[in-house]
């Protein structure tokens, strides 16, 4: 069964683009088989399949590592590994 997680925080800097790719007064929505939080280390582990959707924008990956501030639940670091796909539209990258 997939997990389900709806997340409305911050996206203020991620790991894999110098440019904001999400907007962070829109809704986030993220699939995956996993999900694994570990609030001493103020972070979520998503894994398999994991796919974060917001409007036009996807990313894809095997496993999408979310740090967070624990006061404010901003992000402030996000890592993703195997298989990464952004789809931005018609645009697609791999890597």
């Amino acid at each position: 069964m997939r997990l389900i997680v709806i997340i409305m925080m911050m996206f203020s800097s991620l790991a894999y683009a110098e440019d904001k790719l999400f907007k962070s007064n829109k809704e986030t929505i993220i699939t995956s088989n996993n999900l694994m939080v570990d609030q001493l280390n103020n972070l979520a582990d998503f894994k398999g399949n994991v796919v974060a959707k917001q409007e036009n924008l996807t990313l894809k990956a095997d496993q999408m590592l979310v740090y967070y501030d624990k006061n404010t639940s901003d992000i402030s670091k996000i890592i993703t590994n195997g298989n990464v796909e952004i789809i931005d539209g018609e645009q697609t990258a791999r890597g």
